[in-house]
């Protein structure tokens, strides 16, 4: 079974993952059985961060920086920026939550469509390829309304 999501955005409803803290080892408390060395990996060094969507609620725990995790340093990179590389729930250190993990808000996106017309040419009045470019006069003027 995985410990991660292989994503940095929100599994429920793809909304932003943000830190809700500085970003800190893991604890023993946290990795469970899974910080003891097995099979030649540990997550004892970890670098992570409590983590919440920013939309939903849905809690995680964001995984920073594995580069002085038995293992995995190796193919790791150190991490200054502190930017999120992956996630786990938070309370299962899982791919699969917990129900203190689960969203608060069921998230609806509605998506607006607004059309406007296709910039013109000043010149020939012809559409242009770009908002900056005419193919039939290589005219960069202000299009026309």
């Amino acid at each position: 079974m995985s410990r991660n999501l292989y994503k940095t955005d929100c599994h429920f409803c793809r909304g932003e993952v943000v830190k809700e803290e500085d970003p800190r080892p893991l604890t023993l408390g946290e990795a469970g059985v899974y910080w003891q060395l097995r099979d030649g990996y540990s997550y004892e060094g970890m670098i992570c961060a409590d983590a919440k969507c920013r939309d939903c609620g849905a809690k995680y725990l964001a995984w920073i920086d594995l580069s002085a995790c038995a293992g995995y340093g190796t193919r790791s990179q150190t991490n200054p920026g502190g930017i999120i590389l992956d996630l786990s729930f938070r309370s299962t250190f899982n791919d699969e939550p917990g129900n203190e993990d689960m969203p608060y808000y069921r998230i609806e996106k509605i998506v607006t469509l607004k059309k406007h017309p296709w910039p013109r040419c000043a010149k020939c009045g012809e559409k242009k390829v770009s908002e900056n470019y005419c193919p039939n006069c290589f005219d960069t003027r202000e299009v026309k309304p």
